[in-house]
């Protein structure tokens, strides 16, 4: 339908909620990592979170936890909606008024713009929310002067019963049915006839006012796209605390200190998918999210991955690993042409590492290729050498010399 049939047509819309433990999640692993960073590198030879087990039956029954080799540190998050003090409360900027979902309207609420393309009638956009994140954090350590020195470390290094931001950046589930009605409105499907979510992303990055990531199917069991926005958390520490160690006959020993932090951000809430050329509007779903899932939003400048002058990111997606010792595959996120291209030079033995190339990293920090992961370049597949699994966020980043690629395609395919 081209733009003259469709100018009359009447504007409708399709809804989805957004995926409130995916943002939990999110959030989760950005108040981990700022708690980590705290301390020197390596301080704690085990990082758990736990969502089963309330924080006063942590300290009271600890063994299931403090088996595990110490100093530990373990992360329990708490949600409540029972919180009156957020910011902006009972306003249209955090709440929705008027009629349900299934109206016509949207009712009374803030609309931000997200993804715009008049040529296909599509304009995306979404409601957002204050939500609160209580967090709690147990260490666990062998002796007492370990926990004392820790403790003053901390008073010395937190701020305390005093808010403050955290300026980090987020990730918002997209939910797959509006995914899908993008595809249909704008031509473009998710996946090419090679699997590939190359061209998808790219129009949707094109269009966007945010970036929109993509991650590789890991702990959820399916691919996830998100869109990647700047925020601060407004964030408090308290209920600074340490008990007296657990008596086994003679030896006493598993020495906690536990604090907690209030986290209170914007959540997504609705997306809302508007078009004249929509004819069926289901009624909207809610999410079916199992688990919550720590997933990190990397937050990196091009000077981080250490790259040659002349090269620059063509593509990057996350993986939670679901094992040790796990493999992901990165072949979905590079462009058809770039893989003809490996294709040839490996068929006529020719180096290619010269314009491509891979970069790890986990939860902020950049690994070390053979020590930290291998590389299949015949499958495109990355394997891990790692023992914890399900607690980080990796980012698999493909780079590439621009250039050096444009003139080998106009060479070996004879382009003009």
């Amino acid at each position: 339908m081209d733009e003259k049939d469709y100018q009359n047509q009447e504007v409708k819309y399709i809804s989805a909620m957004g995926s409130i433990a995916h943002t939990y999640g999110n959030l989760l692993a950005t108040a981990q990592k700022y708690v980590l960073d705290i301390f020197p590198k390596n301080t704690f030879k085990t990082v758990r979170i736990n969502s089963q087990i309330a924080h006063k039956q942590m300290v009271s029954t600890p063994y299931k936890f403090l088996k595990n080799t110490k100093p530990m540190i373990v992360f329990q998050p708490r949600i409540g909606y029972d919180d009156k003090d957020t910011f902006l409360a009972n306003t249209l900027m955090t709440s929705r008024m008027g009629g349900p979902l299934t109206s016509k309207t949207p009712g009374d609420t803030e609309l931000h713009p997200f993804l715009f393309d008049k040529d296909v009638s599509l304009d995306m956009q979404y409601s957002e929310s204050r939500r609160v994140m209580n967090l709690d954090v147990v260490m666990t350590f062998e002796t007492r002067i370990q926990q004392i020195n820790y403790r003053e470390y901390l008073m010395g290094e937190l701020q305390f019963d005093t808010p403050f931001d955290i300026n980090t950046w987020l990730e918002a589930y997209l939910p797959r049915e509006l995914l899908e009605m993008i595809a249909t409105l704008s031509g473009i499907p998710i996946h090419d006839e090679n699997g590939s979510v190359h061209d998808f992303l790219s129009y949707l990055n094109g269009h966007a006012t945010y970036p929109v990531t993509y991650k590789l199917a890991g702990a959820t069991g399916k691919e996830e796209f998100y869109r990647y926005y700047p925020t601060k958390i407004l964030a408090k520490i308290d209920n600074l605390d340490s008990n007296q160690g657990d008596s086994v006959g003679q030896i006493t020993n598993n020495y906690q200190i536990s604090f907690s932090m209030r986290l209170e951000f914007w959540s997504p809430v609705t997306n809302y998918l508007f078009s004249r050329r929509i004819s069926e509007v289901p009624k909207p779903q809610p999410p079916s999210d199992a688990t919550m899932i720590p997933i990190y939003a990397d937050v990196f400048a091009l000077e981080d991955l250490d790259l040659p002058p002349g090269w620059q990111m063509h593509s990057y997606t996350s993986y939670i690993l679901d094992k040790p010792e796990d493999s992901a595959s990165f072949s979905t996120i590079i462009e058809r042409s770039i893989i003809e291209l490996l294709e040839y030079h490996k068929k006529h033995a020719m180096p290619f590492l010269n314009f491509f190339g891979v970069r790890v990293r986990r939860q902020g920090e950049l690994l070390l290729e053979g020590k930290d992961y291998e590389i299949d370049y015949d499958n495109l597949v990355v394997h891990f050498h790692n023992k914890d699994y399900g607690w980080y966020t990796y980012s698999i980043i493909v780079v590439v010399d621009v250039a050096f690629i444009n003139d080998e395609l106009k060479e070996i395919f004879h382009l003009e």
